[in-house]
């Protein structure tokens, strides 16, 4: 069986005016883009960023641990298992003022808590939570922006 290709017609009744716009195309003027420029070349000089803490929990001890939840002001992450040695890096903005504290389980399955810094709103830095035995060690070097 053959195929064939359907053929197209041109519509030779229509003017090719028709087919035209009946207003040039305007281009716009260089003066248009000068704010958009303005803008993202501020935005580009001051390093506009939002401020956030990174956060890391290292196990030192020699079981791995689990269950391990990081509060912080208004929020929490966690991550359900830390290998010995490993660590865990998480990022995040503080949205109020208040206490930090991490809690895990061990290898045992005895569960530990550890208060940690106070943290307010706006500050930006890095916080780390060393897991050692049953015990946490922090380490803040924590800015107001």
């Amino acid at each position: 069986m053959r195929h064939f290709a359907p053929i197209i017609l041109s519509r030779p009744w229509i003017p090719l005016q028709s087919e035209t716009p009946a207003t040039p195309l305007r281009r716009p003027r260089p003066a248009a883009f000068l704010p958009i420029i303005a803008t993202a070349a501020w935005i580009a000089l001051t390093g506009c960023h939002s401020p956030y803490v990174a956060m890391t929990v290292h196990n030192a001890g020699a079981q791995p641990v689990s269950l391990i939840e990081v509060d912080y002001p208004d929020a929490s992450f966690g991550v359900d298992t830390l290998s010995a040695g490993a660590s865990y890096h998480y990022s995040f903005q503080i949205l109020g003022n208040g206490p930090t504290k991490i809690s895990w389980t061990d290898a045992a399955r005895q569960n530990h808590t550890s208060a940690g810094p106070e943290l307010q709103e706006g500050q930006q830095g890095t916080l780390r939570a060393t897991l050692s035995g049953q015990t946490a060690i922090w380490q803040a070097n924590i800015q107001s922006h």
